[in-house]
């Protein structure tokens, strides 16, 4: 809803949910304890004062001036170590052996025959 929001307020809801996140999704993925709110740039700039600067301006523009530009690209450099965004239609096959077996419909559907009335 960053991309292409349909007003200001759904962008700044938007944004306000990925502040959180974004910064639980950085700290997780480099094995550190998260932070919440006001905490975030102050452990931020501990674990890496640039990626805290650019965190902070990045999100203050989107909160000053609505521009999610800065926003998105950050999220999409700190997605990128693990794969980077995934859109509609992705799909991550499971190998064979750690698949279940495919149940026999036919079987199945044999148990559960509604009786005819008559």
């Amino acid at each position: 809803m960053m991309r292409q929001p349909r007003s200001r307020e759904e962008l700044l809801a938007s944004g306000a949910e990925l502040y959180e996140a974004l910064a639980d999704y950085y700290f997780r993925s480099n094995h550190r304890w998260s932070a919440k709110g006001k905490a975030i740039p102050r452990i931020l700039k501990r674990a890496d004062a640039d990626l805290c600067l650019r965190f902070c301006n990045s999100f203050d523009e989107l909160f000053s001036h609505g521009e999610s530009e800065k926003v998105i690209a950050l999220v999409g450099e700190l997605l990128e170590t693990n794969g980077g965004f995934l859109f509609d239609g992705h799909r991550l096959e499971a190998p064979g052996d750690h698949r279940k077996p495919i149940a026999d419909t036919h079987r199945i559907s044999e148990r559960f025959v509604v009786p005819q009335r008559e």
